[in-house]
């Protein structure tokens, strides 16, 4: 993506305090889409580390019915036929 030439001034006929402004006013540009690029980076990352959480965790899932099943069986044999 490229700035088109006619949408802003020719740099050859601005002043040099035209031109600092300008630069001043990029570099606050680019410093905003550097934090908002950073923010969403993050995000990302935090995201891919929930997906890795809930990948490790469906195996454990498995492990706690299973062993909660196999604690409702020993409740039920100690307890007896039901009456």
């Amino acid at each position: 993506m490229s700035i088109e030439q006619g949408s802003r001034p020719s740099l050859h006929t601005t002043s040099t305090a035209e031109l600092k402004a300008m630069l001043n006013d990029s570099v606050e540009i680019i410093d905003e889409i550097r934090a908002e690029l950073d923010a969403r980076e993050a995000q990302t990352q935090e995201l891919e580390k929930m997906d890795t959480l809930m990948v490790e965790a469906r195996p454990k899932l498995q492990e706690i019915r299973g062993f909660f099943a196999l604690v409702l069986d020993e409740l039920r044999t100690r307890r007896g036929p039901p009456k």
